[in-house]
């Protein structure tokens, strides 16, 4: 009983107010996932052995390819670390990023990066300098973010990371977007005088 009252509003929980594609929301509900399948092998211990070969051998198909490519694949966020912090090696460049951040931080320090949560601190990001960088790069999570259509007539995708679904359920494709030079200065106006996108 003591173990139904700890789940139950766990699931509720990780499933409504997290997300469930992360495997760290989901990690404590192993234990009752374990003691489910133990329980469900004592009640059904004729088909047990069939099961327990069907559940390890489904593992071991999933877990060979994980190990298998996860030593030797850079994931979609390192690979965006690595094309930004090359890309324009002796000119300036800021890129905007959500989550990714962390990673971009961790490989390469010195890369200017910022984290958005709103719209209001990408206006006062991008407003505050007197003359832009070289090259300002946004993610697609924060260019989606935003719900402004309009935004998107200015930039151009640069790049576009990719990884398998299984390791990177989350962040397996990534898209890096870059402001079109020739639409800086429409662009810089546009983000001056637009109101905040519903939702941001």
């Amino acid at each position: 009983m003591l173990l139904f009252l700890w789940i139950v509003p766990y699931l509720l929980w990780a499933f409504f107010a997290q997300n469930v594609e992360k495997p760290r929301h989901i990690l404590p509900l192993m234990i009752p996932l374990i003691w489910g399948i133990v329980w469900g092998l004592q009640q059904w211990r004729r088909f047990s052995p069939i099961l327990l070969t069907a559940l390890a051998a489904s593992t071991a198909a999933v877990g060979v390819i994980q190990v298998r490519e996860q030593p030797v694949t850079d994931s979609p966020m390192a690979q965006l670390a690595h094309y930004v912090a090359q890309a324009d090696r002796g000119e300036s460049s800021i890129i905007y990023t959500y989550e990714e951040e962390r990673v971009i931080r961790y490989l390469y320090p010195s890369v200017t990066t910022v984290r958005l949560r709103k719209w209001s601190d990408f206006q006062a990001s991008i407003l505050a300098y007197s003359v832009l960088p070289d090259h300002v790069y946004l993610t697609d999570r924060v260019l989606d973010g935003f719900h402004n259509e309009q935004l998107k007539e200015y930039v151009k995708e640069a790049a576009r990371f990719r990884g398998s679904e299984w390791l990177y359920p989350t962040y397996h494709d990534i898209v890096l977007y870059e402001v079109r030079q020739d639409k800086r200065q429409e662009w810089i106006r546009l983000i001056k005088t637009g109101q905040q996108p519903a939702g941001s």
